[in-house]
């Protein structure tokens, strides 16, 4: 059966990573165990989880330091038996969860990088340390120049706007009007420093809104397209009109193709 979210984990892959079926009499028992939601979906005895515990780090650095299956004399590690290894530890401890052998391998790469880099460090310590120690030598600061102590002021602007309060950007219809005269408005009654800083703000982006108005065209007068006169019926749908087509002399023609009205009615509708 298909299963969506937690997915359980298959007996056998249960059974070779050494792992305990999930026991509901615990639950029936009073105890109090994590994850206990998450071990019951996937039918352990504890839920396989990620390496993502200070407690599980410790244990996995000390695996692999001590442990045959972690660290072997040869090769990689052997993952079928170490994660019998840990899921045997994990029983007996309350800090440990289970583990499949894809979230050994996993956090084995990425602890393997960090390994990495730590001996890179430590081999290229002596090179790097006589730049470390010139970097951060207080000395350098000596030569620098002295910065001047004034006393801290408050920023005043007295003078230097320049309101016009009878000019208003030239609008293109009567709703720019009123806003405009509102602006001006406005700006006439007041005094402050922020009430003309305001003024001027509200002015640039109306005058912005103007410029950048599209202009109204007028439209063209619609026309038949099968007499071409301006005051026929046709002008609206063509089965209005009762000439005959200009074109082909046919009462019974559409007329030419408003799309593309520069073409015959003869080619314009091919």
């Amino acid at each position: 059966n298909e299963v969506s979210g937690i997915l359980p984990i298959p007996p056998d892959v249960r059974s070779s990573s050494g792992m305990s079926e999930y026991m509901p009499s615990l639950e029936l028992e009073g105890c109090k165990r994590q994850h206990v939601f998450l071990a019951r979906k996937q039918g352990t005895r504890k839920p396989a989880l990620p390496i993502h515990t200070p407690a599980e780090r410790d244990m996995f650095r000390k695996l692999m330091r001590e442990n045959e299956a972690f660290s072997p004399k040869n090769g990689s590690p052997n993952w079928k038996e170490a994660v019998k290894v840990w899921n045997y530890l994990a029983d007996g401890q309350k800090e440990l969860t289970y583990k499949l052998i894809e979230q050994l391998t996993a956090y084995y790469n990425t602890w393997k990088i960090n390994l990495n880099v730590k001996e890179t460090l430590s081999r290229t310590l002596n090179t790097r340390k006589p730049v470390l120690e010139a970097i951060r030598n207080p000395a350098r600061s000596a030569h620098a120049p002295p910065v001047p102590k004034r006393p801290a002021k408050p920023n005043s602007v007295n003078h230097g706007f320049n309101v016009p309060i009878n000019t208003s950007p030239t609008p293109r219809n009567s709703d720019n009007v009123q806003q405009a005269a509102a602006v001006s408005t406005q700006a006439a009654g007041t005094s402050s420093t922020s009430s003309i800083q305001g003024y001027i703000s509200r002015k640039r982006v109306g005058d912005h809104l103007v410029r950048t108005e599209p202009a109204k065209r007028a439209r063209k007068p619609r026309r038949c397209q099968k007499c071409f006169k301006d005051g026929c019926k046709g002008k609206k749908e063509v089965r209005f009109c009762g000439a005959v087509c200009l074109d082909c002399k046919k009462s019974s023609c559409r007329g030419r193709n408003s799309k593309k009205p520069d073409v015959p009615c003869w080619e314009a509708w091919l």
